[in-house]
């Protein structure tokens, strides 16, 4: 894992650095237009404080979390680790000496190199939660320096969390939600690892076998609710969440069996 985590780390380091950046940018951007907007409404004498607020409302940090430049920083990382996904196992096989050889011959257990790619992920989407959990508080400070506190909402690091879907996606305020989020994530990364080792064991053939394994994935999904409509609703919401969430376990047991056996039976060295 120490490996997998060193390849990643400059990536990790530059995708930091552009979520820093392009958020101070969004915070200045959007509290100096609403400044320049009180300036000209409300300092000038157009508007007294009661209409401009009653006209324009206070800001607060939901205008910035919901800022495209927020947002924007937010979809380049989860894009780049949704990549990275793929790029993780592919470049050992395309890269320089064709890498994943010598993985292979390692004397160990072939479902550590499955793990140790796991691991490293999770450990950087981790990452990049503590330190957007980290930015909320530094961007609201700059907005307290930039926009007097009479038009200024100040809010709650949980209510800041509410009012954004993708934030309250990566950081649920509930535990429960927070395992759900992640358990589903962790399975889909199971899955999709499976998908490349089955395309790796057996190329042109492994592209179908892909497609029946994910069409199978998505029919076990969807399967309590067709039971549903086949029984009029017979079962409780709850109900048809536990079916899903044993589905869901079903998926990542067989998705690690799968991949186990590709690793040790059908990918050759």
């Amino acid at each position: 894992m120490n490996f997998e985590f060193r390849r990643f780390l400059p990536i990790f380091l530059a995708l930091s650095g552009v979520l820093i950046v392009v958020q101070i940018i969004g915070v200045f951007i959007v509290s100096n237009s609403y400044k320049n907007n009180l300036e000209i409404n409300y300092i000038s004498g157009l508007m007294d404080k009661s209409e401009y607020i009653s006209q324009y409302g206070l800001i607060s940090m939901h205008q910035i979390t919901n800022n495209i430049f927020f947002l924007g920083a937010i979809a380049l990382v989860v894009v780049s680790l949704l990549i990275y996904l793929l790029f993780i196992w592919y470049r050992d096989w395309f890269g320089k000496n064709t890498f994943v050889y010598r993985l292979l011959m390692l004397p160990t257990n072939r479902m550590n190199i499955f793990f140790s790619k796991a691991s490293s992920i999770l450990i950087f989407i981790f990452g990049f939660v503590v330190l957007q959990i980290l930015m909320i508080p530094m961007l609201h400070f700059i907005l307290e320096l930039l926009v007097p506190i009479d038009f200024r909402l100040d809010l709650s690091l949980t209510d800041i969390i509410l009012g954004n879907q993708a934030l309250s996606l990566f950081v649920p305020t509930y535990y429960v939600d927070f395992i759900i989020y992640y358990v589903i994530g962790i399975i889909s990364m199971f899955v999709i690892f499976t998908m490349i080792l089955m395309e790796r064991s057996f190329r042109l053939l492994g592209f179908g076998m892909v497609i029946v394994y994910g069409g199978l994935i998505i029919l076990l999904l969807i399967s309590p609710d067709i039971l549903q409509v086949l029984t009029n609703d017979y079962f409780y919401w709850m109900e048809v969440q536990i079916m899903r969430g044993a589905l869901l376990i079903l998926i990542g047991g067989l998705s690690l069996w799968l991949s186990n056996y590709l690793l040790n039976k059908k990918i050759r060295v």
